[in-house]
């Protein structure tokens, strides 16, 4: 149905006096009002699917001004309406579940269903409906509920589709028609090849306006941007920190200063390697110019470590146009290797694996954390660059 009020078409309604066959397709008659005065058939043509709802055009009239030109006297329903026999009104091309939460939302028939909407895809239909019928305002206040202590964010099944419904829908119940701005934790659950997933939905590509999308992009690439430059601010300042020896509990190439293979194949080894530069291949050293020490080179060559077996150095490994991580994604690449694989070697756990003398007070497993730290409140919006 679209009932437009100022030139008064309508292209999608239609009146019958006929009930509707039941079987598999067809829900309903769902009884709304006991003293309804007509029966809105929603005939949903995507899904194959009808829903039938005895209804109250008074409410209906309030809580919507195209229902309230439908089923005025202008109007042939109208007109039929007020020959009284219920008669029954379809509307076609709507989605079926999102006009029943509509029409018990309106009708005060709030169930647990309702009351916790079950998908970001349902979200985005009743958004869609909303802003047709002309009543975003009653479920912008829905909206906020239904995502209310981010319910929704994040899980392994979360897909790129699932965060553009609840932009849609964001957008389409927008305070103002002028501003939008795209909610930011939505964005950045968004990798940075979303529009390849949203170009084969019919949903969002056909209701976000192309602008809103190229903005939401240059978004999620600012995201990737400024998360890079706390790592490389994390770098720079490991490259300054104190030169204080700290007994280390492990060996280290004296060349790259890096944690040597051996060490991590069997820590008992006399025979010591570094299959990264190449400095001893595969011969025994005298464990002595390991450099067990815990300095600025092994600080800044374990930094870069940590990222390589995270995943993230060199950063255009999740940093480029096609990529599949979000930067939640990338934060959490972090976070599993905060847990580290001391345990399994037979030492006792500490985090990101750096075992010197100092232990959690090292300076490295200090920037470490408040690098971590700062990924996630950049995330919760509290390090958000306007």
């Amino acid at each position: 149905m679209t009932y437009d009020p100022e030139t008064m078409t309508d292209e999608s309604a239609s009146i019958t006096d006929e009930p509707e066959t039941m079987t598999d397709d067809v829900v309903g008659p769902v009884i709304l009002d006991e003293d309804g005065d007509f029966f809105l058939v929603v005939e949903d043509t995507d899904k194959g699917r009808v829903g039938e709802f005895l209804v109250s055009s008074k409410i209906l009239m309030l809580g919507s001004r195209v229902f309230r030109v439908m089923l005025g006297p202008n109007y042939e329903e109208g007109q039929r309406l007020r020959q009284g026999g219920r008669p029954r009104i379809h509307v076609k091309e709507d989605d079926l579940t999102a006009m029943e939460i509509i029409l018990s939302i309106w009708h005060m028939k709030i169930d647990r269903d309702i009351n916790h909407c079950q998908s970001a895809e349902t979200i985005a239909a009743v958004a869609i409906l909303a802003d047709k019928y002309d009543c975003t305002a009653l479920f912008r206040v829905w909206e906020s509920h239904w995502n209310k202590d981010n319910r929704f964010w994040p899980d392994e099944w979360w897909t790129a589709e699932d965060t553009g419904y609840l932009i849609l829908a964001a957008w389409l119940l927008r305070d103002s028609p002028e501003k939008f701005y795209a909610p930011r934790l939505a964005v950045k659950h968004l990798p940075l090849n979303f529009r390849s997933a949203w170009k084969k939905n019919k949903t969002i590509e056909g209701h976000l306006p192309g602008k809103i999308i190229a903005e939401i992009l240059t978004d999620v690439q600012r995201g990737f941007k400024d998360i890079r430059n706390l790592v490389m601010s994390t770098l720079s300042e490991l490259g300054k920190m104190d030169t204080q020896p700290r007994q280390m509990l492990y060996r280290h190439c004296p060349k790259c200063f890096r944690v040597l293979d051996s060490h991590f194949e069997n820590p008992k080894s006399d025979k010591d390697w570094c299959s990264r530069c190449r400095w001893f291949p595969r011969k025994t050293i005298d464990n002595s110019s390991c450099l067990p020490y815990c300095s600025r080179n092994v600080a800044v060559a374990e930094y870069l470590d940590i990222l390589r077996r995270a995943g993230l150095w060199p950063f255009s490994r999740v940093n480029y146009p096609d990529s599949p991580f979000s930067v939640f994604d990338v934060v959490d690449m972090l976070r599993k290797e905060k847990k580290g694989i001391a345990k399994a070697m037979g030492y006792k756990p500490l985090a990101w694996d750096h075992l010197c003398q100092s232990g959690d007070q090292c300076p490295l497993v200090g920037k470490l954390n408040a690098l971590l730290e700062d990924m996630e409140k950049y995330c919760n919006g509290q390090l958000w660059r306007e």
